[in-house]
């Protein structure tokens, strides 16, 4: 089996499994160098052993060959500090338990610092460096512990918890920041970085990010962004040529002396997502920016709609709304789109479906063909609890009311592709079936 294809987070997944065997084994192995270009390196309770990451790295260097790395954590590991987290949330948490964590969180970035001085030798050869822990001040500093990486394509600087203190380990990069080493990765493509790495290397210009066409930001709180002096405008401006753009998690300043008629154009942009961010950062963000008919595809995550009300989605081809609880009609009574995801949507429901129906039927008149739902052809629901069966084949049928031109004589038209929860499917209770001309795939209701 091909090792991309293995779980990463098993401590014998390949090729650490082959290492393992015994030393004979282990011999053999090292005497090919193809074998350990891809490495997965654990930190935690469980950490890979530093002499063998070593040796690994050795196995290749001599053919100077190119390297695939990952930090990361057992899923172990990450399950049972999970659990110390939700405990601290507790009113009566346990002293212990903050002990425990605040271990967990110097040990994990003990051993990421220990893991750095092994790999920075080899750092040059990387083409993918990964680090997927736990908590953001474990993560390295682009300025301070990578550099210059010239063969670089992908760089994934990710944390799974954001709450410990960011303060402490900003104000930390600040003062290394005098010994930073040059920042030229001029054939990195896709970037995904917590907010603060992200700060304190724009801070010393932007030019490293030129190549960047895939960009994720993620947790950037407005103390971060103040302390950093990184206003939004300072924040996206350098992303203006990004064909995806990714914002999660953040808040920057907004300049108030901006003036609406100098909004930048990202004109290059395929896909926006926009995920847990506030109504106010929402309405900077799109007063700050424009889009090109090239924007095919938006993600809206736990954000609120009405401050997108501005931005000309009409013509998106693929739109997903997640975890939103406010009735999307205002959005999508503007949206022509073909390909439609819904998930864990409250506001998603018959009540919405009545209204669209009203607009739709007013719309029909006015302008046909121009009416929301007239080309979709994807449709796939998700956990939207105030969606009822009934109001899912009145749903359906709304849907057939935009689109004439393929209803049928006998029924009428379903979307080319539903993918709908088990509750919507029909059974021997209902006369209504689905179109032969739709392919329909049934999945199970989310708790």
């Amino acid at each position: 089996m091909d090792h991309d294809d293995q779980d990463s987070s098993h401590p014998s997944a390949y090729p650490s499994s082959l290492y393992n065997v015994n030393k004979c084994f282990r011999r053999t192995a090292l005497g090919v160098p193809e074998l350990w270009t891809r490495l997965i390196v654990f930190v935690g309770s469980s950490s890979t052993p530093l002499d063998h990451l070593e040796q690994q790295l050795q196995a290749s260097s001599h053919r100077n060959m190119l390297l695939d790395i990952t930090l990361t954590r057992h899923q172990d590991d990450i399950d049972e500090d999970e659990d110390m987290m939700q405990d601290m949330m507790l009113v009566d948490q346990p002293v212990s338990r903050q002990n425990d964590l605040h271990s967990s969180m110097h040990n994990e970035k003990a051993c990421v610092l220990d893991v750095m001085d092994v790999l920075r030798p080899h750092l040059r050869r990387c083409e993918k460096l990964s680090f997927d822990l736990l908590f953001k001040s474990s993560l390295p500093w682009l300025l301070c512990d990578i550099g210059s990486l010239p063969v670089l394509r992908l760089l994934l600087l990710t944390a799974k918890n954001c709450d410990d203190n960011a303060c402490d380990y900003i104000l930390f990069a600040v003062e290394r920041e005098r010994a930073a080493l040059p920042l030229v990765l001029p054939n990195l493509s896709v970037l995904e970085i917590d907010g603060p790495n992200y700060g304190t290397a724009c801070g010393r210009g932007v030019e490293w990010l030129k190549s960047v066409s895939d960009i994720e930001i993620a947790h950037i709180s407005m103390a971060d962004a103040e302390c950093l002096r990184l206003p939004l405008v300072k924040a996206i401006k350098p992303l203006q040529h990004v064909n995806r753009l990714v914002l999660c998690d953040v808040d920057f300043p907004h300049n108030a002396d901006w003036n609406p008629e100098d909004r930048m154009l990202f004109d290059n942009l395929d896909e926006l997502v926009l995920a847990d961010l506030s109504a106010e950062f929402v309405l900077n963000f799109s007063l700050l920016t424009k889009f090109s008919d090239r924007l095919s595809k938006l993600v809206v995550d736990h954000c609120s709609l009405g401050p997108l009300a501005g931005l000309r989605h009409q013509n998106i081809i693929e739109l997903e709304l997640k975890n939103i609880d406010e009735d999307p009609f205002c959005f999508l009574s503007h949206w022509e789109g073909c390909d439609l995801l819904i998930e864990s949507c409250a506001g998603f429901g018959d009540a919405f479906v009545h209204a669209m129906y009203s607009f739709i039927l007013s719309k029909q008149t006015e302008a046909p063909g121009k009416a929301p739902f007239a080309h979709l052809e994807k449709l796939k629901i998700i956990h939207c609890p105030n969606l009822s069966y009934d109001g899912f084949v009145h749903l359906l049928r709304v849907i057939a009311f935009a689109q004439p031109h393929k209803r049928q004589i006998h029924g009428f038209h379903a979307p080319r592709t539903l993918s709908i929860p088990a509750c919507y499917c029909p059974n021997h209770d209902h006369t209504y079936t689905y179109p032969r001309t739709t392919s329909v795939c049934i999945h199970e209701q989310k708790a």
